[in-house]
């Protein structure tokens, strides 16, 4: 069996101090201003030019046909954007979870966001995996769908990869912490869902 080191907290923290927590940060927005940036994008533009011109030209009826499109495509980006920050919220929690670390060699429980790259971990059935993940040694059955769309249950053994947000089915692990928080693959897709935009 391999003889498992893990980090020393004075390690720990040095790579705490590097990498940052192992979180997906948050972003702070108004929803006023969301909505107003929504008539700035190349769509709206052309509605709202198309607008100006009727109103010009005296065709007040077709005018105001083109401002509730306007309106429409406005509401609707903006309804499917907060529907996209809720996933996020969503994908953020999920993360928010305990993890059993080896520091100092000894066994800790500790919030997953304090785990850092090199961590040696333990996971086991009903776990969420907390960052990305190398097996040491082990056998997993994961359940990682929501990342990548995958319908049924994996097994990952020694050398494979583990995806942070992944929940454990059946079995048990000791883990390397390779990537934690935004370099995640799961803190990639929580990007990739937060930059979203509606056409």
């Amino acid at each position: 069996m391999i003889e498992l080191e893990g980090l020393t907290t004075a390690e720990s923290l040095e790579r705490l101090k590097k990498y940052g927590q192992n979180t997906i940060p948050e972003e702070k927005f108004n929803p006023l201003t969301i909505f107003l940036k929504k008539f700035s994008a190349p769509v709206p533009w052309v509605l709202e030019v198309i607008f100006v011109l009727e109103m010009i030209l005296g065709k007040f009826g077709e005018a105001w046909v083109i401002f509730g499109l306007l309106l429409f495509n406005a509401a609707l980006s903006f309804f499917q954007e907060g529907r996209a920050k809720k996933a996020l919220i969503a994908l953020r929690q999920q993360l928010d979870v305990q993890a059993r670390a080896l520091r100092d060699k000894q066994w800790k429980l500790i919030s997953a966001k304090e785990l850092v790259p090199g961590d040696v971990i333990r996971i086991r059935m009903g776990d969420i995996i907390p960052a990305d993940v190398k097996i040491l040694t082990g056998c997993l059955s994961i359940d990682q769908s929501a990342l990548t769309g995958e319908s049924l249950p994996i097994e990952i053994v020694e050398g494979y990869l583990g995806y942070a947000g992944s929940s454990v089915k059946h079995g048990e692990a000791f883990a390397n912490v390779i990537t934690t928080g935004k370099h995640t693959y799961y803190g990639k897709t929580a990007e990739i869902v937060r930059s979203a935009r509606a056409i």
